[in-house]
């Protein structure tokens, strides 16, 4: 993911209302050597949980990523 946008090695799309990051790492030789395609709020839900570091309770972080009423 880091090397994808550190690069430019990334593009994205909109399907049904929903965005897509489409995301690619290239090796020594310019061989892409991962790719993937993950929604816009997959991968902000992602940095949530990053950010929200290793000690924080599953229902602090449910309610922090709006899964809990």
């Amino acid at each position: 993911i880091r090397n994808s946008f550190a690069h430019g090695r990334l593009a994205f799309y909109l399907d049904n209302d929903e965005v897509y990051v489409a995301m690619e790492d290239i090796d020594d030789k310019k061989h892409v050597s991962a790719r993937m395609v993950i929604s816009k709020r997959t991968l902000l839900r992602w940095k949530t949980i990053i950010e929200s570091g290793p000690f924080i309770t599953s229902d602090d972080l449910e309610s922090k990523l709006g899964w809990k009423e």
